[in-house]
């Protein structure tokens, strides 16, 4: 198809990101507590 290896690596990466965040939709919020920011 024309394209190099670093292209089809980028396109599976952003694929298992999505699925990924679809999976985890709603968990995140309700387990992680965002720390303070300390100056």
């Amino acid at each position: 198809m024309g394209t190099d290896d670093q292209s089809w690596v980028n396109l599976q990466a952003r694929y298992d990101l999505e699925i990924a965040r679809e999976r985890l939709e709603g968990r995140l919020e309700k387990e992680v507590t965002p720390m303070t920011q300390v100056a």
